[in-house]
């Protein structure tokens, strides 16, 4: 009886863990609000991204980077921190407000509003550039190579 409570426990424990990520996995992605990809992807879909913390900001390109193999990103915890505050800083909740902001941008960008974060990270000498790296041919058959990806 003991040891079948005991097995129950410990599978319990280890699908928590697997489904909600360990508490004392990566410091990187647990230092700025926590979160998991769970966390992360119902903020998303329910249209809560202002609410997004950095560290799932962190989750979410470390997901796509492990489900494409074309698409390599890092995000350092002031360029999450950075992120969030744009979202909150536009009011971008949802995949349909991004593209929309997408379209107003394009048709005039003075409505963009910058956060000082985001200022202060570029006048820093980082180079937003070097945080997204795409190759193969995930996009339309050529190999396309945006930037490379740095990690410290």
């Amino acid at each position: 009886m003991l040891r079948n409570r005991t097995m129950t426990a410990l599978l319990a424990g280890t699908t928590l863990v697997w489904v909600t990520g360990c508490p004392f996995g990566n410091t990187r992605t647990t230092n700025q609000g926590g979160g998991t990809i769970i966390t992360a992807a119902s903020k998303v879909v329910g249209g809560q991204m202002t609410s997004l913390t950095p560290d799932e900001i962190q989750i979410v390109s470390d997901a796509i980077s492990d489900l494409s193999p074309d698409v390599s990103l890092f995000i350092g915890d002031d360029e999450a921190a950075a992120a969030v505050d744009f979202l909150r800083a536009n009011n971008l909740n949802s995949i349909e407000d991004i593209a929309a902001f997408a379209e107003q941008v394009a048709n005039d960008p003075s409505g963009v509003v910058i956060p000082e974060s985001l200022v202060q990270l570029v006048e820093s000498g980082v180079n937003l550039d070097s945080l997204v790296s795409i190759t193969g041919d995930s996009f339309g058959g050529s190999t396309t190579t945006v930037s490379p990806a740095s990690q410290p």
